[in-house]
């Protein structure tokens, strides 16, 4: 099963360089965003006077290397491999290792739906697995006194929010207050966690409070995308931990309910596999967009100077589309 579980993990990671490389093209990606990044003092500091500023500036990092078609495909892989192990880090302490083996998939699944040519997608990720490394982080203070504990607890909020913004705060927040809530010896300290939430979520509203440039709606990430039907999705990533650890007892009853054998045949671990890879390809194509690649791909092919796939393109649009 692990080997099945293993040649699993690696097609759906080819089939994220794939889909980077050959249906997305990050140099598509680079042209249509822009990014500006420079190993340069004063552009890093410049990052550092406002909370996310850290955060945006590893984003810019990454984001350069879509220039190069290859390079920008093995990054989206890096990123991908990341989340699928902290994924599976985190939710190994929950479930049976073979439930963890289709769930660890479903955040990448949903992140190739995701717009990457008008959405900050190399972002998202980087903060989904900055928060959940930091989640697991956290979670190895367990048996430490719970004042030390609480006090981490503040301390990561702080340098959350400061590097990362709101929107991972909140990821972090909520997804520990949803294990603590879930495991049997943490039911005893009932309404802790959730008055420790109280004072670590106040960061974004002091933020908001006090500060020039930032109202309460950036504090908490709601700028993190500019169109409305794309913050869906973005919450719908980030809720994706809480809701796996805040209801794991469901989840393993509904898994008892369709698998009852308490032993797994490599038959359904073959099918499970299928079931992943396919459920991965799918998605992405359902959302995938062909004609705003291809207007993205006329202006870049007019930046570059190949006027004869222009023409080509230009073509091909109906007479009353010549944008």
């Amino acid at each position: 099963m692990q080997i099945m579980d293993l040649g699993t993990g690696v097609v759906v990671l080819l089939w994220v360089f794939f889909w980077f490389y050959s249906v997305v093209d990050t140099r598509l990606v680079h042209f249509r965003q822009q990014p500006l990044f420079l190993f340069d003092r004063s552009f890093f500091l410049s990052f550092l006077n406002q909370p996310g500023g850290v955060g945006k500036y590893l984003d810019l990092f990454f984001y350069q290397f879509n220039a190069w078609r290859g390079v920008g495909a093995l990054v989206a892989v890096l990123l991908a491999a990341i989340s699928i192990f902290l994924t599976h880090k985190l939710l190994v302490d929950f479930y049976p290792i073979r439930i963890v083996s289709v769930l660890h998939y479903i955040p990448v699944a949903l992140w190739l739906t995701f717009d990457a040519y008008n959405v900050d997608s190399i972002g998202l990720l980087n903060h989904y697995w900055i928060a959940l490394a930091t989640v697991i982080a956290y979670r190895k203070t367990r048996k430490w006194p719970v004042v030390l504990e609480r006090i981490l607890w503040l301390i990561l909020a702080a340098l959350l929010f400061y590097g990362w913004g709101g929107t991972v705060l909140l990821l972090f927040l909520l997804t520990v207050f949803a294990a603590e809530m879930n495991e049997q010896e943490r039911k005893s300290i009932g309404i802790l966690p959730f008055l420790w939430i109280i004072p670590a979520a106040g960061f974004p509203w002091l933020a908001s409070r006090f500060s020039y440039f930032m109202g309460f709606q950036e504090a908490i990430g709601g700028d993190f995308y500019p169109l409305e039907e794309t913050r869906v999705a973005q919450w719908m990533l980030f809720l994706i931990p809480v809701v796996f650890v805040g209801f794991s007892s469901l989840f393993k009853a509904a898994w008892r309910k369709v698998f009852p054998s308490s032993q797994s045949s490599p038959a359904m671990g073959l099918a499970l596999s299928i079931l992943i890879v396919a459920a991965t390809i799918i998605t992405g194509f359902l959302t995938f967009q062909p004609e705003q690649k291809a207007s993205v791909q006329f202006h870049y092919d007019a930046r570059e100077l190949k006027w004869d796939k222009v023409l080509e393109a230009g073509a091909r649009q109906a007479l009353n589309d010549r944008k």
